[in-house]
């Protein structure tokens, strides 16, 4: 387990928030290539779902189910075919109130601190406060020595926190983060997610996506489960979601999952 990082630089680097966001979800279907047939089409359904400040909360699944194709949605980057995305208290702004964290990378042309710091400038930070930042959030993400790198000299974890640092960097009331620990140790999974969780209890929104199921019970508040409609193999083509609560449950939900899954498909 990662050693804790100091409370005192989480407080100074995010702030309280006064009047949290939250979200709801109702009866969406998103849906590529409807009038397809087999492994061409997908569909996705989601029904009544809420998601919260102050809980990390995890969006689980197989490959291919969805899980990006939500946060997108989530992030107003998608419009779905049917139902409603309802926030309050008012739909939040992409990169002031909320930020989408993809598995695209650093930007290239920016070395390790630009990435970190250029952000902070383009919304009117001073160049001092934005410096200041950008040297504690280095600190507690461990890029210390990589502040004149760019992106092709560093390794997958670096890239990741370099991006999870960017993004913290102006402290959203939203983040939502598509699979940033997949190259991530276990020490650093362990440390995001202590800084997770702090996030969240200042009153912020965390939604993560996640393949890692360890990490999911460890660390998650909440977790969305997203299932085929018959089994878990990989080729179906249409989701819904299984399950959406609580962690401590999740994992009997899992359990029988698996079990009928195997039941269905002898020898699997």
């Amino acid at each position: 387990m990662a050693a804790e990082i100091k409370k005192e630089l989480l407080a100074q680097l995010f702030q309280p928030v006064e009047t949290p966001f939250a979200v709801k979800v109702g009866d969406i279907l998103l849906s590529y290539h409807a009038k397809a047939k087999g492994n061409n089409h997908f569909s996705l359904r989601l029904s009544n779902i809420e998601i919260q400040a102050r809980q990390v909360h995890c969006i689980y699944g197989t490959n291919g189910c969805g899980k990006t194709t939500l946060l997108r949605t989530l992030a107003g980057l998608q419009l779905p075919q049917e139902g409603f995305v309802t926030w309050s208290p008012f739909e939040p702004r992409p990169g002031f109130d909320q930020v989408l964290v993809t598995q695209a990378g650093p930007m290239p042309h920016w070395s390790v601190s630009e990435n970190i710091t250029l952000p902070m400038l383009n919304q009117g930070i001073a160049k001092q406060t934005a410096n200041d930042r950008t040297k504690k959030l280095i600190e507690m993400l461990g890029l210390q020595g990589f502040e004149a790198r760019y992106a092709h000299q560093l390794s997958a974890g670096q890239q990741q926190r370099t991006v999870l640092a960017r993004a913290l960097s102006i402290a959203p009331k939203i983040l939502f983060l598509d699979e940033i620990m997949s190259g991530q140790s276990e020490y650093w999974s362990a440390r995001i997610a202590e800084i997770l969780r702090f996030y969240a209890s200042t009153g912020r929104m965390v939604v993560i996506v996640s393949h890692d199921p360890e990490w999911v019970l460890a660390c998650a508040d909440r977790v969305t489960n997203i299932v085929s409609d018959t089994t878990d193999a990989v080729s179906t083509t249409r989701f819904f979601v299984g399950y959406d609560g609580a962690v401590q449950n999740w994992q009997s939900f899992r359990e029988t999952r698996f079990r009928k899954f195997h039941e269905q498909n002898p020898g699997h």
